[in-house]
């Protein structure tokens, strides 16, 4: 019995050795790893994406640009939210540095299918999200997204531009304290 053990470690220990190791001299892709000084902000809705020049590997596809008729007819703001349920807080336009943003975006049209775009911006210009909600339904519809940054938003302006079928149908503000 005990040579047993003796012959399975020594074959476990053997295949362990033959296990290939990464040179010593491998660095992980700049473009791949955050940076200590600038995370990429993090969607707090799970099916959204986030781009950036930081991180082409999740760089939004090109957008579906088909001509719908469907329109983005009221957007509101809440630091509280459900994009899951689609339900919203109380509103506000005005931001803590690590408060989750909450859009609720509602459309109309009679589309049956179509995408809802959310360029989320600082008052620089610079894209912290960009990604799309696809609707399958036509008439009312009320969508709620979300953006949280983990490192806090920049204080000031910030925007989300919102398109649909990536014709651009309005731009909100927030402001962020």
């Amino acid at each position: 019995m005990t040579s047993r053990l003796i012959c399975i470690t020594a074959l476990a220990l053997a295949l362990a050795a033959c296990k290939p190791t990464a040179p010593e001299t491998a660095k992980p892709d700049a473009a791949a790893t955050p940076t200590a000084e600038q995370p990429p902000a993090q969607p707090a809705d799970p099916m959204a994406t986030e781009g950036g020049p930081e991180r082409p590997d999740l760089a939004m596809p090109e957008r579906d640009k088909t001509p719908v008729d469907a329109k983005v007819v009221n957007v509101r703001l809440s630091s509280s939210g459900d994009t899951e349920k689609h339900t919203l807080g109380a509103p506000t336009e005005k931001f803590g540095p690590k408060d989750t943003v909450y859009a609720e975006v509602e459309t109309s049209g009679s589309a049956k299918e179509y995408t809802i775009y959310a360029k989320w911006m600082t008052a620089d210009g610079t894209v912290l999200a960009d990604y799309g909600m696809r609707v399958d339904q036509p008439g009312t519809k009320r969508t709620v997204i979300s953006l949280s940054k983990p490192d806090g938003w920049p204080s000031g302006k910030n925007s989300i531009e919102l398109a649909v079928n990536g014709k651009t149908e309005r731009t909100v503000t927030f402001e962020v304290q």
